[in-house]
């Protein structure tokens, strides 16, 4: 199969690849060599097929995320819809500038329905980063998109991102309890803090959308507050 890989984690590979003549993304979980073959095997497909069920899940509650074409459980592989044209929201918040407060507010808006709509569905995305979330801008009729500084210009210009795709539900997993949904927006302001720094109000106006759509929003928020406490201790203290 003609691919390449454009992505690797300690889950996966991603690669770009085609099915029936059609681009798309395609992840493949990796062997653990220190595990059993075959337990190594179980323990893959039992991921491979909750990550697949929780994308379903979040999709038909109004979550943007790649469609799943096709899953090979035998060898630990999903066939995705490829986001294009597309650029992630950490390549956006990196690369543009002179980016207006009403574009990063609609940014952070969207984001934070996304994981709202998540946890509404107790979908736990695991690895909240801005690696891990798309910017598919709506394109005016005969713009053409080449690259990422084309796709910057085309939202700059919009003066709306579009849709906020979520993308890697490989930790994801199924949880009630508000401690793992503070975690899941703590993880993520802990990126934004590291990458983004520039970015000062980006959190904050991510709980806004947070708070507008999530219905156990203020349960959450008391509780990131706790986990934001327990991380300051640990970096004081180690």
């Amino acid at each position: 199969m003609d691919r390449h890989l454009i992505a690797q984690g300690a889950e996966g590979k991603v690669f770009l690849g085609k099915l029936f003549g059609e681009d798309v993304v395609i992840k493949e979980r990796i062997a653990r060599k220190y595990r059993h073959p075959l337990l190594d095997a179980k323990i893959r497909q039992k991921r491979i097929l909750q990550e697949t069920r929780n994308m379903g899940k979040a999709r038909k509650e109004g979550v943007p995320i790649p469609a799943v074409l096709f899953v090979d459980a035998a060898n630990c592989v999903i066939f995705m819809e490829k986001i294009t044209p597309g650029i992630t929201v950490k390549e956006f918040l990196l690369k543009a500038q002179d980016v207006s407060k009403e574009i990063m507010i609609d940014l952070a808006h969207k984001i934070g329905r996304n994981i709202a709509l998540l946890h509404n569905i107790q979908c736990i995305q695991g690895d909240l980063t801005t690696s891990n979330m798309m910017i598919k801008p709506f394109v005016s009729l005969g713009a053409e998109l080449n690259d990422s500084n084309d796709i910057i210009q085309e939202i700059l210009k919009n003066k709306d991102v579009g849709t906020v795709y979520m993308i890697d539900f490989g930790l994801s997993f199924i949880s009630n309890l508000p401690e793992d949904m503070a975690v899941d927006l703590y993880v993520l302001e802990r990126a934004i803090g590291s990458l983004h720094p520039e970015c000062s109000s980006l959190f904050e106006d991510i709980l806004e959308g947070y708070k507008q759509n999530c219905t156990k929003a203020n349960i959450n928020l008391t509780r990131l507050s706790q986990v934001r406490l327990r991380g300051r201790k640990r970096l004081a203290f180690g």
